[in-house]
């Protein structure tokens, strides 16, 4: 009986462990797809930044 308690206790503290794991990877995927975000952001703002140049040099 306490043979059987404790695998089951092992067993629990594996599962907690495969969770928490599990929750790390979600979170650096969620960061790394953030950071692409922003670098799409900024990619975008000097793309606009570009347009805005050339255009301000063909009104001169």
């Amino acid at each position: 009986m306490l043979l059987l308690l404790l695998l089951l206790l092992l067993l629990l503290l594996l599962l907690l462990l495969l969770l928490l794991l599990l929750l790390l990877l979600l979170l650096l995927l969620l960061l790394l797809l953030l950071l692409l975000l922003l670098l799409l952001l900024l990619l975008l703002l000097l793309l606009l930044l570009k347009i805005n140049k050339m255009s301000n040099v063909h009104s001169l």
